[in-house]
C-alpha cells in the first residue's frame, strides 16, 4: 500500500464539516486559517459572512461597518439598520469617540454646533462610509430605517436629518422590504422623503408611527400620502400600523379615493370602522386578499360603528382584529362574519365586558359572529377563564387544532377543576395549545385530565417556554 492510499485526501465538502466544528470551538479565530490554502479561506469568508448579514448602525459603536466594505461581504448582507437621529447625534461630535479611528473626523472638521454648512456636514467620514456601503448591497431582504424625535443635539439639525434620510434612501433601489419606523413628529419630513425615492422594487413595506410627546410639526397632507401610496404598484404587503386617530383617519382616506394595489395581498391598517365607502373600497378592490390584520381605533362615543361583516372578503385565510377602545357591541358585532377559507382567526382586546354587556354575552356575540367550521387555529385573550368560555369555542370552532388562550384571571381553580372533570370536545384535534393567566402559567393546567379534556388523541408531551405552558 503506497502512501497516497494510506493517507488520501479529503473531499472539499468533509473539509467544510470539519472547519465548521473548529468554528464553534475557536469563534473569531477562525479567520486566522485564511492563510492555509484556497478551501480554508473560502469556508473564513462564509464563517465571517453568516456574522454580518445583519449590519446595524443604531448602536453607538459602527465596527461592523468596516467589514462591511468588503465587496465580498457586502454582497452577504441581507438586512440594514439605520436611526437617522443617532447618525446625527454622531457626527454632532459627542459621540465620535465611540467610532472607529477610519471613521472619526479629522481635528478640523467643522463641529455642528450653532450654523453649518449641510453639504460639509454630510462628507463626515461616517456617512462617506455608509453611502459607499449601500449601493454595494445588491442582495438585502430587509431595510429598517429609523426616524425618531431625539432629545439631544438630533432635534437642532432638521435640515441635516432631512438631507440624510434622502440619501439613505436615494440608492438604486431599497430592497424587496422597507421598514420604517417614525415619530409623529416628523411622519411629514419622512413622507417628503419618500416621495422622492426609488420605491418600484418595493414588495413589503411596514410603517410603523410612534405617538410624540411634541406636536406634530405640520399636518399630515392626505394628497402626498395618496400620492405614496398610487407610487406602490409592486407593492404585496401593506403594514401601517399607528395608534393616533388622525393617523387611522387619513388611512380610511387612501381607500375611500380608490387607490388600487393591483398586487396587495397581506394587509395591516388602522381603522376607525366609521365610513361604508373605505369599506366597500377594501371588499370591491382587493377581492383576492389572503391576510388581514385590523387594528380598530374607537371613534367618538356619539359615531356608531359599522358592523364587521360589511367586509366580505371571500379569499382570506388569516385574520387579526385588535381593539382599542370599545366598538357598541350591538352594531359591531351584527351577522355572521362570511369568509368560508378562513383558517386562522386572532382576537386581541376583543373579549371584554362592556357597557352593561357582561362577559358571556360578549364571548357568545363574539364568537358566534365568527362561528365557522374552517377555522383550525384561534388565538385569544379573555377576561375571565372559565369552562364556560371552552364550550362557547367548542360550539364555534369545532375543528380546532391549535388553540391559544390569555386569561386576566380565574373564576376560581377548585372550580375549574370541579368543571371540567369529565368535559369532551370529540371535533377538536389539538395539536397544540398554550395557555396563560395573568402572565403567568399555574402548573395545574398541565394536567392530564386536561390533556384528555381538550382532546380525545393521545396527549403530546410537554413544553415550557417562558410565562406559557404548551400542552
Amino acid at each position: 500500500m503506497g502512501p497516497e492510499a494510506a493517507h488520501p485526501e479529503l473531499p472539499p465538502e468533509i473539509w467544510r464539516r470539519i472547519l465548521e466544528f473548529y468554528q464553534l470551538r475557536n469563534g473569531n479565530k477562525f479567520r486566522s486559517i485564511c492563510q492555509v490554502n484556497r478551501l480554508f479561506y473560502d469556508a473564513a469568508m462564509v464563517y465571517t459572512g453568516r456574522r454580518f448579514e445583519t449590519l446595524d448602525l443604531r448602536s453607538p459603536v459602527c465596527s461592523g461597518l468596516l467589514w462591511a466594505r468588503n465587496p465580498w461581504l457586502v454582497k452577504r448582507l441581507k438586512s440594514i439598520h439605520i436611526c437617522t437621529s443617532t447618525l446625527v447625534e454622531k457626527m454632532a461630535g459627542n459621540l465620535n469617540f465611540l467610532l472607529p479611528a477610519s471613521l472619526r473626523p479629522p481635528p478640523t472638521f467643522p463641529p455642528l454646533l450653532g450654523s453649518y454648512d449641510v453639504e460639509t456636514a454630510l462628507t463626515h467620514p461616517l456617512i462617506n462610509c455608509i453611502l459607499e456601503v449601500l449601493p454595494n448591497a445588491k442582495n438585502l431582504d430587509e431595510y429598517v430605517v429609523s426616524v425618531q424625535d431625539s432629545l439631544m443635539r438630533g432635534l437642532k439639525h432638521p435640515e441635516l436629518e432631512r438631507r440624510l434620510l434622502r440619501a439613505i434612501l436615494a440608492q438604486r433601489h431599497v430592497g424587496p422590504k422597507l421598514l420604517l419606523h417614525v415619530d409623529s413628529c416628523k411622519f411629514p419630513l419622512a413622507l417628503d422623503e419618500l416621495l422622492i425615492a426609488d420605491l418600484s422594487t418595493l414588495k413589503v413595506l411596514y410603517v410603523t408611527v410612534y405617538c410624540s410627546f411634541i406636536r406634530m410639526r405640520g399636518a399630515i397632507d392626505s394628497t402626498k400620502l395618496e400620492m405614496l401610496f398610487q407610487r406602490l404598484t409592486s407593492l404585496e404587503s401593506l403594514h401601517v400600523t399607528s395608534d393616533d386617530y388622525t393617523m387611522a383617519a387619513h388611512i380610511n382616506s387612501i381607500f375611500d379615493n380608490n387607490v388600487i394595489l393591483p398586487k396587495l395581498r397581506r394587509l395591516e391598517i388602522a381603522m376607525t370602522f366609521d365610513n361604508i365607502r373605505s369599506i366597500r373600497a377594501i371588499r370591491s378592490n382587493y377581492p383576492m386578499m389572503t391576510v388581514l390584520e385590523l387594528n380598530l381605533i374607537a371613534s367618538a362615543p356619539r359615531r356608531d360603528p359599522l358592523p364587521l361583516s360589511a367586509l366580505d372578503l371571500p379569499n382570506l385565510r388569516v385574520l387579526t382584529v385588535s381593539m382599542k377602545g370599545h366598538m357598541r357591541p350591538t352594531t359591531f358585532w351584527r351577522g355572521r362574519f362570511n369568509s368560508p377559507r378562513l383558517r386562522t382567526l386572532r382576537l386581541v382586546k376583543c373579549l371584554k365586558a362592556h357597557q352593561g354587556h357582561d362577559f358571556r354575552y360578549i364571548v357568545t356575540r363574539v364568537c358566534g359572529f365568527f362561528t365557522n367550521e374552517s377555522v383550525t387555529r384561534f388565538e385569544t385573550d379573555v377576561g375571565v377563564w372559565e369552562t364556560y368560555v371552552l364550550d362557547v369555542f367548542a360550539a364555534s370552532f369545532p375543528k380546532l387544532c391549535t388553540l391559544a388562550v390569555r386569561a386576566e384571571g380565574w373564576q376560581g381553580l377548585a372550580r375549574f377543576e370541579e368543571e371540567i372533570r369529565g368535559c369532551t370536545f370529540p371535533g377538536w384535534k389539538i395539536r397544540e395549545a398554550t395557555f396563560s393567566v395573568a402572565g403567568k402559567v399555574d402548573e395545574r393546567l398541565a394536567t392530564p385530565y386536561l390533556d384528555n379534556a381538550l382532546t380525545s388523541q393521545p396527549p403530546l408531551p410537554r413544553r415550557t417556554n417562558g410565562n406559557e405552558c404548551a400542552l
